[in-house]
């Protein structure tokens, strides 16, 4: 809580799944860094949307990612979902899916690999980790998953580790003065007391609430 977020000094500040967060306590705790030589803050989470949250700090690092080397052709690649699963077949039947060379086709050793940052001039330590880096996942499980879950922002933010933003993207200005319309003299509001505000919270389920001026 809040209050508790006042009460307890500290060397190093450890937040777990930050996207799910009250960020008015997290941001407390910073404060609690004050008198310590050292001042650390590390970050953890699940990711939600883009530019928020885990996303963020993540864009303001130096992004590391892990790269693999392949053993039989010596080529350097992150390992991606949508790119590095392999079909096997024989006699025109599938056999099985693994995680392959995106230039020779042959199966990655996972644990064959290095962190590699994207920036150098960050001091920020940012690390991508998603599920296909892991070795004891396999593409069949995420797979399954894929065309199971109904809902899709929960297989890119909890089984690929991305954040996910539905339909055609976030809802701009623009976007909202172009449904604005003219009302007609007799139903216009006469007053500021006769304006009504809509609040809608995006998400999976849409919250709404409707509020006149008064």
């Amino acid at each position: 809580t809040e209050g508790q977020a006042i009460s307890t000094p500290s060397d190093l500040n450890v937040h777990d799944e930050l996207d799910f967060s009250k960020e008015n306590v997290r941001e407390t705790y910073s404060s609690r860094l004050s008198h310590s030589q050292y001042r650390m803050t590390w970050m953890f989470s699940t990711p939600t949307i883009p530019e928020w949250g885990i996303h963020a700090a993540y864009l303001g690092s130096d992004q590391r990612q892990w790269h693999v080397k392949c053993v039989h052709c010596g080529h350097w690649q992150t390992v991606d979902f949508f790119k590095n699963i392999i079909r096997k077949m024989k006699h025109g039947k599938l056999v099985r899916r693994y995680w392959g060379c995106l230039k020779c086709h042959k199966e990655l050793d996972r644990t064959q690999g290095e962190w590699v940052r994207a920036f150098k001039n960050k001091h920020v330590h940012g690390y991508f980790i998603p599920p296909s880096i892991c070795p004891w996942i396999e593409p069949k499980y995420l797979l399954k998953l894929y065309r199971e879950l109904k809902r899709p922002k929960i297989f890119y933010n909890f089984h690929l580790g991305l954040p996910w933003e539905g339909g055609a993207g976030t809802i701009t200005r623009e976007d909202l003065l172009k449904c604005k319309i003219d009302l007609a003299p007799e139903v216009s509001p006469r007053s500021d007391d006769d304006i009504y505000y809509l609040g809608v919270d995006q998400g999976d389920v849409l919250h709404w609430e409707l509020s006149r001026a008064h």
